[in-house]
């Protein structure tokens, strides 16, 4: 989807902190002016997300009963609800910020105008909250000496959670780029209490979704602690990868069966994938389009660290490197084959 943020023309401030801590909300009374500030906020959004993945709003029942659909909604329909919207926002955040990890910060609403997707203008809101602050120093002349101070504030890449909801495709829900940072720290409550959003299923986000599983399978695998398993495990990235990139579709089924030779290693990958994608709420059956651009991720480190026992470590800096491993009956010991050039 080819986007291109347009210009800020409105602006909310708040600040929102941690129910459970009873940190409370300040809420806005009017829109802020941004002097020259205003290319810097600007840059901040423009540099902050990208688009690779899209999500929608979605509901239990219905998007329409999703809060923020409904609030968005009201400011698309009449700019000048901004403030009062904005504000129901702001509660709303707070009501969902129950996780001890959740911090203070500031919160922000943005109206932009002459947005692009796919060559349609459009107009979008931006919602972010800024809570990490980074120290920083500032030099002053001062009767004509030098003078250094400390102080702490807000860089162009502190947006720890946000999105952008462009006005289109409203009946599904809106389109949304969303950002997350510390989705693992505080139990997803932006993007799944808050927003109410999920990925839009295009190429992008099948082939990284299977190519994360995929990872995530030859990861436990190689947690057996064996040769043999981080070997099978190289190959198989290696052959999964050069399938990918071969075929414009796959599914899961024809991927194992042309990346394992053993009936019992295609068994395990796909017990392992269904369970994986059921955790996610995902289809294991579905046919995979390929994003070509996404398929580098499948690659196995170009230098890889290979335990032998307790006495040996080889360094494998080619995957295409030839290695076997049997075991000698008569001297009762493990062996290691490397062949070279």
């Amino acid at each position: 989807m080819n986007i291109k943020i347009g210009n800020i023309q409105n602006v909310v401030l708040q600040r929102t902190g941690n129910k459970n801590k009873g940190d409370g909300v300040t809420f806005a009374n009017e829109e802020i002016s941004l002097g020259n500030t205003a290319s810097f906020l600007q840059q901040m959004i423009e540099e902050s997300f990208d688009f690779k993945i899209i999500q929608h709003f979605t509901y239990i029942s219905s998007v329409e009963l999703n809060p923020l659909y409904t609030f968005v909604t009201k400011i698309f329909n009449d700019t000048t609800s901004l403030v009062k919207q904005a504000n129901n926002i702001a509660a709303y955040l707070y009501d969902q910020s129950i996780h001890p990890n959740i911090q203070s910060g500031e919160f922000y609403v943005v109206y932009l105008e002459s947005c692009q997707i796919n060559n349609k203008e459009t107009s979008a809101i931006a919602m972010f909250k800024t809570e990490t602050k980074e120290s920083y120093l500032t030099v002053s002349l001062v009767n004509e000496h030098l003078t250094i101070h400390r102080a702490t504030g807000i860089s162009n890449d502190s947006i720890d959670k946000g999105c952008i909801i462009f006005n289109v495709e409203k009946e599904d829900g809106f389109r949304l780029a969303v950002i997350d940072k510390k989705s693992n720290r505080d139990a997803h409550y932006w993007t799944d209490n808050f927003l109410h959003s999920v990925a839009i299923n295009n190429s992008y986000y099948q082939t990284n979704q299977f190519i994360d599983t995929c990872k995530a399978y030859a990861k436990s695998e190689v947690k057996k602690g064996n040769l043999q398993s981080e070997l099978d495990m190289a190959s198989f990235l290696i052959k999964g990868k050069e399938l990918l990139l071969s075929t414009p579709q796959t599914d899961v089924n024809s991927f194992a069966a042309c990346v394992f030779e053993e009936a019992e290693a295609q068994s395990s990958f796909l017990s392992f994938y269904k369970a994986q994608t059921e955790k996610m709420g995902l289809n294991s059956n579905e046919v995979i389009t390929i994003d070509v651009a996404s398929v580098d991720k499948l690659s196995p480190p170009s230098r890889r660290k290979l335990k032998l026992g307790h006495s040996f470590e080889v360094i494998v800096k080619d995957n295409n490197t030839t290695i076997e491993q049997g075991y000698d009956p008569e001297v009762g010991m493990n062996f290691c084959k490397l062949y070279y050039s």
